[in-house]
């Protein structure tokens, strides 16, 4: 399955590169990508907001199960997940397994994040559709800060 990334112009086969954020939705990507991405790089706490990939959710935790991610560049360092109400309860589950066991931290961003949040733990947080983009650029700027040290 090809993927466009946006801001790009590259296709992909659902890996993104080391220095990249994934941007991941279960809906509308176009909609997404306007209501949460462009916010959230116009937002970022310095001169120069990473590059962010797009990939469908089921491709993004069906990579991240792989133990050998597909291309040449591993996992992401970080993701924005936007969870739709399409997404069923055991979809979630197995997508934050999935995160943890590649220690990926995200933010998932849900309509409803309250049952979720308890859940919360080793750098996957959930998040409401409605957070600010300035809050959730401060949030990937510290996971991606994380993970270069780490």
């Amino acid at each position: 399955m090809s993927f466009v990334a946006h801001g790009s112009g590259r296709k992909g086969r659902g890996s993104v590169s080391e220095h990249s954020v994934a941007f991941v939705t279960s809906g509308n990507v176009d909609t997404a990508w306007s209501r949460w991405a462009e916010r959230i790089r116009t937002a970022w706490p310095r001169p120069t907001p990473p590059h962010l990939e797009w990939l469908p959710l089921e491709v993004f935790r069906e990579s991240l199960a792989e133990s050998q991610p597909r291309g040449p560049v591993g996992h992401p360092k970080a993701a924005l997940i936007v969870i739709g109400t399409d997404v069923l309860p055991f979809q979630i589950d197995r997508l934050v397994e999935s995160l943890l066991m590649r220690n990926v931290p995200a933010i998932c961003l849900m309509q409803d994040p309250a049952d979720w949040q308890r859940f919360q733990r080793a750098g996957v947080i959930f998040e409401a559709h409605d957070a600010s983009p300035t809050r959730l650029a401060a949030m990937l700027y510290a996971a991606l800060r994380a993970t270069a040290r780490g």
